[in-house]
């Protein structure tokens, strides 16, 4: 009996802290490191998620104006300005000799770039002068929420663009109308559908889907 006890007391005494239930004491060095963790942790929550665990009350939320909000006549002015001051540093930086204009129509903003050394901005198939048009927006879009629409055209080509689609408009309705039947269009460019839209409108006989 004796022994039993002896050897069950020095089990006892070689046991470790971790399995009497006691947890090992860390450095001081890593309790700093794990707050440390945690504050960097709670930093990077929203401030959202922080108050709601708390139980306060969300900040409200901030709602932006919405993009197909029209936006005002001195707005659309001051944008048709931005654009214009764009397109003429374009122009001088690529160091052609061109001239920039600007009209205003309701809420759309037609701007044109007329001068014969400005094809160069025009690109295979209207390209170069697409990327342009999509730099005008971004650069209204950094001064106001409700950009104006933009209609761009850069040394007629938007314009030669447009009646040739007029014609090939033509030549299908008169195609149809004669052979009778449907014809499907390829996807196209919003402006160049428009402008296929508004041609077989205008055609007796022929009808177009939305």
């Amino acid at each position: 009996g004796e022994r039993r006890q002896g050897q069950s007391q020095g089990q006892g005494q070689g046991r470790s802290p971790a399995r009497d239930g006691g947890r090992r004491p860390r450095p001081e060095g890593n309790r700093r490191e794990g707050a440390a963790r945690q504050a960097h942790g709670r930093q990077g929550r929203p401030q959202e998620s922080r108050q709601g665990r708390g139980g306060g009350e969300s900040p409200r939320p901030v709602v932006p104006r919405v993009a197909s909000e029209a936006p005002s006549a001195s707005e659309v002015a001051e944008q048709a300005e931005i654009v214009r001051e764009f397109l003429s540093g374009l122009v001088e930086s690529f160091g052609l000799e061109g001239e920039v204009k600007t009209r205003v129509e309701g809420d759309i903003i037609y701007a044109e770039v007329t001068g014969d050394q400005t094809e160069a901005l025009v690109g295979p198939k209207g390209a170069i002068l697409d990327a342009v048009m999509e730099l005008c927006r971004t650069m209204v879009h950094r001064h106001s929420q409700t950009g104006a629409r933009l209609r761009l055209d850069i040394a007629g080509y938007a314009e030669r663009r447009r009646e040739a689609l007029r014609i090939y408009a033509r030549r299908l309705a008169q195609k149809v109308v004669a052979e009778g039947g449907e014809i499907m269009l390829e996807p196209m460019h919003p402006a160049d559908r428009k402008v296929v839209h508004d041609t077989i409108a205008e055609i007796e006989g022929v009808r177009r889907d939305p």
